[in-house]
């Protein structure tokens, strides 16, 4: 591996090279990639050097396209996330994981309903206010989901939707972190 983290050496005519030949589709990216002598290359490396190449050869919008299609696949792996964390904060409660997975689809149906709601406001009023205020009803509206469905105090309540929601939030930005490197790879 180089300086910049790259798993292949790129130098300044190669990039010269991949810039001149960026928009003639003459060449393949196999072929720009053959040309740049990349027979020193390691099979791993290689495929990081082709996606590389397919990624500056691509126009922005359709990496953009492709990349948020994939993460919305990915929220499909929130929803049992979420059900998992609850399962294990109330195990207590006896109850099956079927439950916890519909408290956890409705907590998210509804956030996704708001944060549609906030961007459509945004789009129309030009204003982050509907942000912050969507955050907090997304935030008060699983606080008290949590209150409902798992009947406990007020301090047990809070305590379990605290380190539920600390825990959720690093899944959360691991599963959006996956899904752009398998996007990356895939495009």
């Amino acid at each position: 591996m180089n300086a910049s983290g790259v798993g292949f050496n790129a130098n300044v005519n190669t990039l010269g090279a991949v810039k001149e030949y960026r928009y003639n589709t003459d060449y393949s990216d196999e072929d720009l990639l053959d040309s740049l002598h990349s027979d020193s290359l390691g099979k791993y490396e290689r495929i990081l050097a082709l996606q590389t190449i397919k990624l500056y050869r691509s126009d922005a919008k359709v990496i953009t396209r492709f990349i948020l299609g994939n993460l919305s696949l990915g929220m499909l792996a929130h929803i049992p996330g979420l059900a998992l964390f609850l399962a294990i904060f109330y195990y207590k409660e006896q109850q099956p994981f079927v439950v916890h997975l519909i408290h956890s689809l409705q907590i998210h149906t509804f956030s996704l309903f708001i944060y549609a709601l906030a961007i459509l406001l945004y789009y129309f009023f030009n204003t982050s206010i509907f942000t912050w205020v969507t955050f907090i009803a997304s935030a008060a509206y699983l606080f008290f989901s949590l209150r409902q469905v798992y009947p406990k105090s007020i301090f047990s309540t809070f305590w379990r939707y605290t380190s539920i929601e600390i825990l959720y939030y690093n899944y959360w930005v691991i599963t959006i972190a996956v899904g752009i490197i398998i996007s990356f790879l895939l495009f």
